[in-house]
């Protein structure tokens, strides 16, 4: 028994025909769950991080770079931009189907 961790729904499916596919250094994927996304966009970035507050969302993460044989994907555990404090991305993937806003 553990977390819920979000998996390919009909968002994270619009957003992956929708997202820019142009080469670029560093992509961001924010709520990433099993990090779908991020296995995206590191067919066309040099280096990809993937953001959950979940920490079973990282284990998916890797599992699921390791699967794709990805070298240039890691996970970051945390809330939102909170987890890349301080970095630039120039590619941002979110799909924000659950609040990235913390408790008012």
């Amino acid at each position: 028994a553990g977390e819920q961790v979000r998996g390919v729904g009909p968002t994270t499916r619009a957003l992956a025909r929708l997202a820019v596919r142009r080469k670029v250094d560093r992509g961001l994927d924010l709520a990433a769950g099993a990090g779908a996304l991020a296995v995206l966009a590191a067919g066309h970035c040099r280096q990809v991080v993937a953001v959950d507050r979940s920490p079973r969302a990282g284990a998916f993460v890797r599992f699921n770079a390791a699967l794709n044989g990805l070298t240039n994907l890691e996970f970051a555990e945390g809330d939102g931009y909170a987890a890349v404090a301080g970095q630039q991305f120039d590619l941002v993937l979110c799909d924000a189907t659950a609040p990235l806003a913390p408790p008012a």
